[in-house]
């Protein structure tokens, strides 16, 4: 009798882990398999999170009460940056320099790629130089597929390849979401000509993503553990309730929007210089970088 009992417990038990692991494996297909990144909808969020190209938030970086409690990243600050010396290398700085740059972005915001745009390069040259310590704030507001994957990316490789973590951070945006957001903004400009609806467009893969470290030397071994990162779903607070989102840094990046909010911000991009609000940055960054 208790060698039945035990025996069904076990059945109950393993029935019960099949169907856990069944849940989430159609959760992570369910959320990699998107293959639309449907980037009208981000627009649309972008409308109400972002009204404009002004920066929200306080007019200086301080930081509220801490609300992150997962353990930190290797090269990751306790608020969640990655700060690049003069090497390109996370989980560096340069001594003496004159500016500290602080800049939140997501991966799906367009006004985020319009800021690396038009500021990107003069950012780097800074940096390059010693004249300034850059600190990137990854952050995945946006809730796209692109967005949560672009996140993860930068958290896996200043981790585990610090070393060409600026270079990816550039080289992602220039060959990758660049390109994505000139592409959208034509198909929807043809769309409109053609009185269509405009349905978005497809975004860069995981693959693409992945792409773009082993170009720069990512081993193969560590290329693999970055795709499986990337593809992991994970449990996280989005809003308020427990959600399977795509990432290994799921848990990491959504207590980062939390303290980012927690802190003042309305929206990304956020940009401060020596710890000052640069608002109007379309129109004021270009005198605070110089």
């Amino acid at each position: 009798m208790a060698s039945s009992s035990k025996a069904q417990s076990a059945r109950d038990k393993a029935k019960s882990m099949r169907n856990k692991e069944q849940k989430n494996r159609k959760l992570l297909i369910i959320s990699i398999s998107i293959g639309i990144i449907v980037l009208v909808a981000a627009l649309i969020i972008s409308a109400i999170f972002l009204v404009n190209k002004n920066s929200g938030g306080p007019s200086n970086l301080t930081h509220g009460e801490k609300v992150i409690t997962s353990v930190t990243p290797a090269n990751v600050t306790e608020w969640g940056g990655i700060s690049v010396g003069k090497d390109g290398k996370a989980g560096t700085k340069n001594e003496n320099a004159e500016k500290v740059i602080d800049l939140y972005f997501d991966y799906g915001c367009s006004h985020c790629n319009e800021l690396e745009d038009e500021f990107g390069d003069k950012i780097g040259e800074l940096v390059k130089n010693g004249k300034a310590t850059l600190i990137l704030h990854p952050l995945t507001i946006m809730g796209t597929q692109y967005s949560y994957f672009g996140a993860n990316a930068e958290l896996f490789i200043a981790e585990n390849a610090p070393e060409i973590y600026y270079d990816f951070h550039v080289n992602a945006h220039k060959k990758l979401t660049s390109p994505m957001w000139e592409e959208m903004i034509k198909k929807q400009r043809e769309a409109k000509e053609k009185n269509e609806d405009f349905n978005g467009i497809q975004g860069p893969s995981l693959e693409d993503i992945v792409k773009v470290a082993t170009d720069l030397g990512l081993s193969p071994d560590k290329a693999e553990n970055m795709k499986t990162a990337l593809q992991q779903a994970s449990l996280a607070q989005v809003n308020g309730e427990s959600q399977y989102v795509p990432g290994a840094y799921a848990k990491h990046l959504q207590e980062y929007v939390n303290q980012f909010v927690k802190d003042g911000n309305t929206g990304t991009p956020a940009v401060y210089v020596n710890g000052e609000n640069v608002k109007s940055w379309s129109s004021d960054l270009e005198k605070k970088l110089s």
